[in-house]
C-alpha cells in the first residue's frame, strides 16, 4: 500500500494472512515477533481477530457501516 510505513505493512500482512489463511506464515510470524515481541504479536492477533468477529456479526445482522 502506497505510503504505509514498515510497521503498518507488517500489520496489514498479518491481517491479510489471518483472514485468508487463518494462520500466519512462518516468515510473517518471525517478522512480527522480531518487531513487536511476543506480547505485541498476541495483541495484534487479538485485535485482528476481534475486528474480524465484528465484521462477521455485522454481515449476519445486516448492519451497514455508519448506521
Amino acid at each position: 500500500m502506497a505510503g504505509a510505513s514498515a510497521d503498518e505493512m507488517l500489520a496489514i500482512d498479518c491481517a491479510r494472512e489471518l483472514t485468508r489463511d487463518h494462520k500466519l506464515s512462518d516468515a510473517t510470524f518471525a517478522a512480527a515477533r522480531a518487531r513487536l515481541g511476543d506480547r505485541g504479536v498476541v495483541d495484534l492477533i487479538a485485535a485482528i481477530g476481534y475486528y474480524a468477529m465484528l465484521a462477521v456479526c455485522h454481515v449476519a445482522l445486516g448492519i451497514q457501516p455508519g448506521k
